[in-house]
């Protein structure tokens, strides 16, 4: 691990000194004194100065401390991790001092060391032969930093003897390169006031995997961190040798897997951090050549919603020019106790999030469309409070469900929360943070589990919130290709699936069809209905199958998806002329009280709409929303056999909220959103007529009135479908319509 990434256990105060780079002078004169717990000064106390930037032992003269304690030596300006070695018998443990910015001469004050406890044991190979020249790294739990030690590497025989302050430490055992073995880890091991003996430990087989690291003028960048972050786990793998030697070189051995590697420069350099996700490990290969960019500086303090700084908040780039808004890398993204940041990135345009740590209830905070062309301040980024909500996800086993990611979604209007700490910890626990409300809450496990993506819906948030343990199940794999009427496959096809005995439309994550119109999707098994809904922005039109079992993993037959042809036009208000977005545009055939399955069926902001239909006569109804002071109105007869532009549909004036001269088809929905039941209440028209529910995609789910008369009818309504089965949460549309097509709509959210 490179030097400036390493977290420190402080065995004096932290001085802050003067900038990283604004030397005011070549070198400086520091000065303090080495004591241990009673005050007593400690003698031939060794210091080394690492530089920060190479990575370099600095080489001093004079770095042993003096008979009473007393240390002075020069230096040059710069920054520096400071190691202080007691000498050999010592029973006090080593100590270090992180990142000290040096411009100028100063006294560093008292250092004290504490007394150590021998921590020993063995390290052996996966053959369980001994594991000579093995580099031990402690990482105290609580701080997160590791400690410095001394005579820290295995002996001939693979055994090692350490001093270590008591706490609570997780070991990375680091072999050499040249043993060709992985590190393995020793977590939680509780070091008191009584030495520690007979640790056995074994290193793990893996592959070597090598590369190398340069500027954007193909120079090699020395000291770059290599981290490997394991995509199935979401932990980091630990790895020896990880940082690029002077030639930009590296090689680091790891297990089997799939991994995100991330290269992390030291701030003098001047470049962009990086990482690349998906490489799969299936053997020893080089992947190649990262190449950095220049960076430039983009500072800030971050505040919450008191104006207190809040420190470790994460500060995360996306670059808003790229297609998905990819993740840009950043070293050193967190604010540090003041709150600050300063992070170097490339020049471009970014979103950026600000991601509090865990157990501040604060929201993630946003700044879009940031322009980054020099050095940047943003200033004062403040947080808004919000509510806990925690939970735990468990295994068909009844383990946990490791690195499931957490997604919040806004019950009715489907907009997606920015979350920090979204995904489950190594006991399958989450705690996220959002604004009071109604939320969909989506677990997405990782593809390694086997575990089926779940979701919680219409979930009220008021105060804190711990939701029930929720087992997520084995997952079927369901893949299948989508092709038009000439085989040419289509991509972005829009795959829905709903449960056929409770009419839920379940959680899929990535159900869009690729480039090669292909799907692959992991489900819950069950019966579904299957849909597949092409882009609004193509002719193709939607398929669907009513009832599928889909209890094994399982590849479906090819879909087809018949071509259309475009109807368009613009709906507006006869009076003003103005557009009216929402309004419904269903096509009858000639005769039917049942529309055509067009599920991008409702106009746009500036009244349009574009809906491709099959080849035929149609009836056409545009149903405007609720409240907006016009009448539905037909275009009757209308014959389509390619594609076809429709004049502008004026739609008159109502009181009644139908066209004038016909049965007045008005009704009350109350209340909205719905809960448990919804009351309708509205005058039957004369002749036949029926009222019935419709969800997003234009599908009818349940029937709830017809008759005929002009008796004031009142209809109660508990959100279930057809056959009595409860309907999930969301957005539906409740349709009255007359034989003859006369109507008027309302839509209703539902919440659970």
């Amino acid at each position: 691990m490179c030097p400036s990434s390493r977290p420190l256990v402080a065995v004096m105060s932290v001085l802050a000194l003067a900038g990283a780079f604004s030397a005011v002078a070549a070198a400086a004169t520091l000065t303090g004194t080495v004591r241990n717990e009673a005050g007593a000064g400690l003698a031939n106390v060794d210091l080394d100065f690492i530089n920060l930037c190479t990575g370099d032992n600095l080489f001093l003269v004079g770095d042993k401390t003096a008979a009473d304690g007393t240390f002075s030596v020069v230096v040059p300006t710069g920054r520096y991790d400071v190691h202080f070695t007691p000498p050999a018998g010592s029973v006090v443990a080593a100590g270090d001092q992180q990142e000290l910015s040096v411009a100028l001469s100063v006294s560093l004050g008292i250092v004290t060391l504490h007394p150590g406890t021998l921590v020993s044991g063995t390290v052996r190979t996966p053959s369980l032969s001994a594991a000579p020249g093995v580099d031990l790294k402690f990482v105290n739990q609580a701080t997160d930093r590791r400690v410095y030690l001394t005579k820290d590497v295995t002996n001939v025989s693979g055994q090692y003897a350490v001093r270590v302050p008591p706490g609570t430490y997780d070991i990375d055992f680091r072999p050499t390169l040249a043993s060709g073995l992985g590190d393995t880890e020793r977590i939680g091991l509780v070091v008191g006031a009584i030495a520690l003996s007979g640790l056995v430990n074994d290193l793990r087989t893996g592959f070597a995997i090598s590369g190398s690291v340069r500027n954007a003028s193909s120079s090699p960048q020395k000291n770059v961190d290599i981290d490997v972050f394991d995509e199935c786990t979401g932990m980091r793998v630990p790895t020896a040798h990880d940082n690029t030697d002077a030639s930009g070189n590296y090689t680091v051995i790891v297990p089997a897997g799939t991994y995100t590697f991330n290269y992390d420069p030291p701030e003098c350099l001047g470049v962009e951090a990086a990482r690349t996700p998906g490489l799969v490990v299936n053997g020893t290969r080089n992947i190649g050549t990262e190449q950095l960019k220049p960076a430039v500086p983009v500072s800030g303090v971050v505040v919450d919603h008191n104006g207190a700084p809040v420190a470790s908040a994460k500060v995360k780039f996306y670059d808003a020019t790229s297609v998905g808004a990819p993740r840009q890398a950043a070293t050193g993204d967190r604010t540090d106790a003041s709150g600050a940041f300063r992070i170097l990135v490339p020049t471009g345009t970014y979103g950026i999030n600000i991601e509090p740590p865990a157990g501040v209830l604060e929201q993630v905070g946003r700044l879009s469309g940031v322009d980054v062309s020099g050095p940047t301040s943003l200033g004062t980024i403040g947080l808004g409070a919000g509510l806990a909500v925690s939970g735990h996800l468990v295994n068909p086993a009844n383990g946990p469900a490791v690195n499931v990611n957490i997604n919040a979604v806004e019950s009715s209007t489907r907009v997606a929360q920015r979350l920090a700490q979204d995904a489950t910890d190594a006991n399958g626990n989450f705690t996220v943070v959002v604004a009071p409300g109604t939320y969909d809450f989506q677990y997405d496990p990782p593809n390694c589990t086997g575990l089926a993506p779940m979701s919680r819906n219409s979930v009220v948030v008021n105060g804190p919130t711990a939701l029930a343990t929720l087992q997520l199940p084995t997952a079927v794999i369901v893949t299948g290709f989508v092709f038009d009427a000439n085989t040419q496959p289509v991509a972005s096809v829009d795959l829905d699936l709903y449960r056929t005995n409770t009419g839920e439309k379940i959680y899929t994550p990535n159900d869009k069809t690729a480039a090669d119109g292909s799907y692959s999707l992991r489900i819950p098994p069950a019966v579904y209905r299957i849909t597949w809904i092409p882009s609004s922005l193509s002719r193709l039109r939607p398929a669907q199958i009513a009832s599928a079992s889909l209890t094994t993993s399982q590849a479906l037959p090819t879909q087809f998806l018949a071509i259309g042809w475009f109807v368009s036009g613009v709906v507006r208000d006869s009076a003003t002329l103005a557009p009216i977005p929402d309004v419904a545009v269903d096509f009858y055939p000639p005769g039917s009280s049942t529309p055509a399955w067009t599920p991008h069926h409702l106009t746009g902001q500036i009244g349009e709409y574009e809906i491709a239909i099959d080849p035929g006569t149609w009836d056409i109804l545009y149903t405007p929303p609720a409240g907006a002071g016009v009448a539905p109105r037909w275009r009757r007869g209308v014959s389509v056999a390619a594609d076809t532009p429709m004049a502008d549909v004026l739609l008159p004036p109502s009181r009644v909220g139908v066209p004038v001269g016909e049965p007045p088809l008005a009704f009350a929905a109350y209340p909205n959103p719905m809960r448990r039941q919804l009351e309708l209440a509205f005058r039957a028209p004369d002749g036949n007529a029926e009222l019935w529910a419709s969800d997003l995609s234009g599908r009818r789910v349940a029937t709830l009135w017809r008759g005929s008369g002009p008796a004031t009818v009142v209809v109660r309504w508990d959100g279930r479908a057809e056959g009595g089965a409860a309907l999930p949460a969301g957005v539906y549309y409740l349709r009255l319509a007359t034989a003859d097509g006369a109507g008027s709509m309302r839509r209703v959210v539902m919440v659970r």
